[in-house]
């Protein structure tokens, strides 16, 4: 997992792996954006199974600069818990930023869409 406790930094990499290898990126989660959380939906990469050309079969988002209209069907699972944020994420797509992370509801990031089978509440 490459991932720091300190969300100043949450933005610029962050990379969530099940193995080093990255040909068994599937189950993985990959995020490129800027540190200021407006423009999280600049970049975003899922991938649903270990080969690239299935990717975005468990997303359905509008990528937009715009987090009132981030997604649809986003959310990976994590942990209620700030302090072991680096361990899972979850983004659950909401349109109100307020209640962002709080209606997450669960199923495997292999399947379609919302997954995360916990949600955290900002």
């Amino acid at each position: 997992l490459a991932a720091t406790d300190d969300r100043r930094h949450f933005g610029t990499t962050l990379a969530l792996a099940a193995t080093d290898d990255l040909r068994h990126f599937g189950t993985t989660l990959a995020l490129a954006a800027t540190d200021d959380l407006r423009h999280f939906g600049t970049t975003l990469a899922l991938a649903a199974t270990d080969d690239l050309r299935h990717f975005g079969t468990t997303l359905a988002l509008a990528v937009t600069d715009d987090l009132r209209h981030f997604g649809t069907t986003l959310a990976l699972a994590a942990t209620d818990d700030r302090r072991h944020f680096g361990t899972t994420l979850a983004l659950a797509a909401t349109d109100d930023l307020r209640s962002f992370g709080r209606h997450s509801r669960s199923r495997r990031p292999t399947t379609d869409g919302p997954s995360g089978r916990h949600s955290r509440s900002r």
